[in-house]
């Protein structure tokens, strides 16, 4: 009897002799021969994959492959498995090669310890073997956690495996799970604007890495009111090759923002790590019946691995409220006094009057000459008005903005343009009663536009000149008298 060594073995065949002689029997050589197969094969492990983006599984397969003549005797494997924010570990029957005779599983509950072992069948531990020609092949899967909390962690694994004719082993791997960093974040192009003017919102979703940020969804209702209409500014927003944003739905009804994979805008998409998704819309606002509004904006995001966020932005739109009117300084008057007008634009509202223009063809008439008072006036920063033309011809009153007298101009919030224009009147013989009517033409960009109308009066005297003598003649000592 003899036993057999495993280290560096090779099958080999052992052939026996042996010599016999004897005094009366004869001579003999008998002869017998065993093989020792060795088995052959190295433990192996390796990651499915390295990195992976948090949220994504992770695996690992451990090989034990016989090629050699003989049995793998005597074989134990304990796999102490990674533990981790949400690693659970589960044998994938599916692509696991598992010989008849031995039986394996990963015991032990998550986020407790979990091991994986086998045995001979129908234990899961102890000693098994694997046979000449065999491999057994386990794959070991688990999901991975993102979320707030998530951490870049790189899982190292080994297994222990040992035998009783083909040496230990203790092979390892390694993945490293990426988590995203997100940034998730709503503003609006201003606090507020006046009526008729732009506003809009900025998206942004960005991914510090190292991970990338994966299972990602925007919906993003936008806010509808008067004169709202949404579009997607391509030239200052910027979109990450592989997704694709839209805004659907068709004003005044609701639109709504949205992202997906490309070619869908909606769905889930990947930000990359180092990638920003900013998105800009925009919209222009409405003028008839303005009332000032606060529109706010909230943009719902969800992840597979970067949490959820709600970013919200609001912006003001500010009505102006101005109700022009002109007025006469009295009326009637007599010829030879004074005439004036007074235009007044007041504007009580949040927003300025903006793209303002005033017109004012005065009245031409025998005596009148206009000029605009500035001492009665009142004329707001940024604005400047003149009377232009010379009479007799046509004059006309004008604004615009400072310096120039013509051309729109802005009465802002809070501020009141009042404008008084004077002039003489003209009597004598030539002289005959009359009314002027005067009418401004005021248009807005935003507060709609208006026609006062304000008239006066010129009354004229219709005089009588004569005089008399009492009588024709009288006698010496008698009165005389004449009247005027």
């Amino acid at each position: 009897l003899s036993p057999t060594g495993t280290t560096n073995c090779q099958t080999t065949t052992y052939t026996n002799t042996a010599t016999i002689t004897t005094g009366n029997g004869g001579n003999a050589s008998p002869q017998a021969s065993v093989t020792v197969n060795c088995p052959s094969g190295t433990p192996t492990k390796t990651a499915d994959a390295s990195p992976v983006n948090a949220g994504q599984q992770i695996g690992f397969k451990i090989t034990i492959p016989n090629t050699g003549q003989g049995d793998l005797t005597g074989v134990t494997l304990t796999d102490s498995l990674p533990t981790g924010s949400g690693l659970n570990w589960s044998l994938d029957a599916g692509t696991s090669t598992i010989p008849a005779g031995i039986s394996c599983i990963v015991s032990g509950t998550a986020p407790a310890q979990q091991t994986l072992s086998c045995g001979t069948s129908p234990s899961t531990t102890g000693t098994f073997t694997v046979k000449a020609g065999t491999t057994l092949l386990l794959h070991v899967i688990s999901p991975t956690a993102g979320g707030a909390s998530c951490s870049t962690t790189t899982y190292t694994n080994t297994v222990n495996i040992t035998t009783g004719n083909g040496g230990n082993a203790n092979p390892q791997a390694s993945v490293t799970v990426n988590c995203p960093s997100p940034n998730f974040n709503k503003t609006a192009d201003a606090p507020s604007v006046n009526a008729g003017q732009q506003i809009g919102f900025k998206v942004t979703i960005g991914n510090g890495g190292p991970g990338d940020l994966t299972g990602v969804t925007l919906n993003d209702p936008l806010p509808t009111g008067n004169g709202l209409n949404w579009t997607l500014d391509a030239g200052t927003s910027t979109i990450p090759s592989g997704i694709s944003c839209a805004v659907s739905g068709t004003a005044p009804a609701q639109q709504t923002l949205s992202c997906g994979t490309s070619p869908s805008t909606t769905g889930t998409f990947t930000v990359a790590s180092g990638q920003t998704l900013l998105l800009h819309v925009i919209s222009p606002t409405g003028t008839a019946n303005c009332a000032t509004t606060t529109y706010t904006n909230t943009a719902n995001i969800t992840t597979g691995n970067g949490g959820n966020a709600n970013p919200q932005a609001s912006e003001t739109v500010n009505c102006p409220n101005a109700t022009p009117t002109k007025t006469a300084d009295a009326s009637p008057v007599n010829a030879g006094q004074q005439i004036g007008f007074k235009i007044t634009i007041p504007n009580t509202g949040q927003g300025d009057l903006t793209a303002v223009t005033l017109n004012d063809s005065l009245p031409t008439g025998s005596g009148l000459n206009w000029s605009l008072d500035a001492g009665t006036s009142t004329i707001p920063s940024g604005i400047s008005c003149a009377v232009s033309g010379t009479a007799p011809a046509q004059q006309t009153l004008s604004c615009g903005t400072s310096p120039n007298t013509t051309g729109t101009f802005t009465v802002k919030a809070g501020t009141t343009l009042l404008l008084h224009v004077i002039s003489p009147t003209a009597g004598g013989a030539s002289c005959s009663t009359t009314t002027y009517t005067n009418t401004v033409n005021i248009t807005t960009g935003n507060g709609g536009n208006a026609n006062p109308q304000a008239s006066v009066t010129v009354n004229c005297p219709s005089p009588s000149f004569s005089k008399t003598a009492d009588a024709p003649s009288v006698n010496a000592g008698q009165q005389i008298g004449f009247k005027v």
